[in-house]
């Protein structure tokens, strides 16, 4: 809607897409050249069918109702080099020094969060340690990607991982493999990729 075409097409690329977040990230961001990966929790958690209440009641995205039977919820977070990516830009070192979960070098730039039936993870999940695209695309899993709903507002614990304050952009979208829902999954950005991407709060320029 409007609000979106306040923020650079870089931005729209990234969260419209239907592409891998780490794909777009290389493309948008010459100068970024690894990315680590780091599992915050992985593990079961009580899914809407089982306790009889809506996804949204359990704090989940509302697509979370497709999956049935028992659910894993996996989180993660995607830290990019800081000397890779951001060197040399004062403005950045002061925002990102706060961060809880920044080390080595490295700074939490995405957040995401997962949900899948136990049967899915099991099957497509094979490595734990590698990002969820890895995992499929070393199944050659045919899937579509479909982008439900953009998110923008603040959170106290992104402020605390990102080291920043918000607003933060996020996003839900559903893959799908045989025309049946796979996994839902739930973005959170860094609002510091403004620096490589262009403005990520609607309204603000830089000179």
């Amino acid at each position: 809607g409007a609000l979106l075409e306040l923020l650079s097409p870089a931005w729209r690329i990234l969260l419209l897409s239907d592409g891998s977040v780490t794909r777009h990230l290389r493309l948008l961001c010459p100068r970024l050249r690894q990315t680590r990966l780091e599992c915050l929790r992985q593990g079961p958690v009580p899914s809407p069918s089982q306790v009889g209440a809506p996804a949204a009641g359990l704090g989940m995205p509302d697509d979370c109702d497709l999956i049935a039977g028992p659910m894993v919820q996996r989180e993660v977070l995607l830290h990019i080099s800081r000397g890779d990516f951001f060197a040399d830009d004062h403005y950045l070192d002061a925002e990102l020094n706060d961060g809880e979960l920044a080390k080595d070098g490295d700074v939490p730039m995405v957040y995401a969060a997962s949900w899948w039936s136990e049967d899915n993870f099991r099957t497509y999940m094979v490595d734990g340690s590698s990002p969820m695209w890895s995992n499929l695309r070393r199944g050659n899993v045919e899937l579509y990607r479909e982008v439900r709903r953009v998110y923008m507002g603040d959170n106290e614990e992104l402020a605390r991982i990102f080291g920043c304050d918000g607003p933060f952009w996020g996003r839900h979208y559903i893959f799908w493999h045989d025309q049946k829902p796979m996994t839902v999954v739930y973005e959170v950005f860094n609002p510091a990729l403004e620096r490589q991407l262009g403005p990520a709060k609607p309204g603000v320029q830089y000179l």
